[in-house]
């Protein structure tokens, strides 16, 4: 969730970076090999997730009091 998270967020900053400079949007061609590689397997991200689960901690350690 903390990796996706970050995804997201990074992307949300990215986007109002280049709207707030007025950075002109990649042309078409470009954009299309960003989508050909974003395709997810539907297995390794299962198996990805399982094993989060798996080692998920029992517990977390206690802020430091600083």
């Amino acid at each position: 969730m903390v990796d996706l998270t970050m995804i997201c967020c990074f992307f949300n900053f990215f986007n109002r970076l280049t709207d707030s400079l007025k950075i002109p949007v990649e042309e078409k061609d470009e954009v299309d090999k960003i989508k050909r590689s974003v395709r997810l397997n539907p297995d390794k991200v299962k198996s990805y997730l399982q094993t989060t689960v798996e080692n998920w901690p029992e517990s977390f350690p206690e802020p430091n009091p600083d």
